[in-house]
């Protein structure tokens, strides 16, 4: 209490009916260390029974026929860390069963891509710089020939009529590490020419980029693609709402962007209440003809799209992304099993 609140403590107590003073005694008690070594012979008849479970009082069945001792809920009792799935894997079976409450079946496949179906399904050129060593880890000594023809010769009329360069299958038979989860999806769709459904998957991409705050070179992304014959942009900004919702993320806004394999294609930004700034999230689109087409889907593809690290940064309110993967005991262990 300050002098200026003593002060007027002072004068209220001398004037009747402002105040009522009364006082409270209070007592702690404890054991001294001498008390507690004297606990273990003292015995108190009316306390008689089981005063531990063990696995023989259990299986013999003694404890039906005992009484059990009173617990004393003052006792210190020693503190354990329990074991418990790492944050990110939390979010990620978040993520899942969000997919799965909408109605989308995931689909997965294999690390290792060519080029074929990492970048030229995708209607990206030979010559474009995201294929640039820059950009991506190529495999050495690993080439893929298994590519259809048939495809392969619809990609590349498709190239040569867009971007007019000589389309060279080699070039197409290198192996990467994905840059993205996408040619899983459209290497799905050309060998179940599925043209009614939705899918999605979860997976390890990998980027030749420069270790920051906010840059990995391996990270996780997610991909959600629909299906369909009357499906729409209005319908994809509808499924992306409605999935940002499940995640507690209420506002939202589109604009026009880019992307190589879809038209038209949209960027999606939330609204973060505890940053008071909207944050850029996911791409999304609707795969160009020159894609579906040359895998054989004669129906809409809607797709989007993003790194999952971005989501689970805004979820535990981290500013570096290495943060996640810094295996800091003191930080795994207190984070909460369900965060607000």
């Amino acid at each position: 209490m300050t002098d200026q609140e003593l002060h007027g403590f002072t004068l209220l107590k001398k004037r009747p009916g402002y105040l009522k003073e009364t006082f409270e005694k209070s007592f702690d008690i404890s054991l001294t260390n001498e008390g507690k070594k004297v606990i273990p012979s003292i015995k108190n008849d009316e306390q008689e029974g089981i005063s531990a479970i063990t696995a023989e009082i259990l299986n013999s069945g003694k404890w039906k026929n005992e009484k059990f001792t009173e617990i004393d809920v003052s006792s210190p009792v020693r503190s354990s860390v329990m074991g418990r799935t790492h944050p990110l894997t939390d979010i990620i079976n978040e993520i899942r069963e969000i997919f799965v409450s909408m109605g989308f079946t995931e689909i997965e496949g294999s690390t290792i891509q060519s080029c074929f179906w990492n970048f030229d399904v995708l209607f990206t050129p030979q010559d474009h710089p995201a294929r640039d060593m820059q950009d991506t880890f190529y495999i050495s000594n690993l080439i893929d020939e298994n590519i259809d023809p048939n495809i392969s010769k619809q990609v590349s009329n498709f190239h040569t009529m867009e971007w007019n360069y000589d389309w060279d299958i080699e070039k197409s038979k290198q192996t990467v590490l994905r840059t993205h989860t996408t040619p899983v999806t459209v290497k799905y769709l050309s060998e179940s020419k599925l043209n009614e459904g939705r899918i999605f998957s979860i997976g390890r991409v990998f980027r030749n980029e420069k270790m920051s705050y906010k840059h990995l070179m391996e990270f996780h992304q997610i991909e959600g693609i629909v299906i369909g014959e009357a499906v729409n942009l209005r319908d994809l900004m509808g499924l992306q709402k409605q999935f940002y919702s499940k995640l507690g993320l209420d506002k939202v806004k589109f604009w026009p962007t880019y992307f190589p394999y879809t038209e038209p294609s949209l960027q999606s930004m939330v609204y973060i209440d505890k940053l008071g700034k909207w944050v850029e999230l996911f791409g999304m689109g609707m795969f160009r003809p020159e894609v579906t087409q040359s895998v054989g889907i004669t129906n809409n593809v809607l797709a989007w799209g993003g790194g999952l690290e971005r989501i689970a940064m805004i979820r535990y309110g981290l500013d570096d992304v290495r943060e996640l993967y810094d295996n800091k005991l003191s930080w795994l262990r207190v984070q909460p099993i369900c965060p607000l």
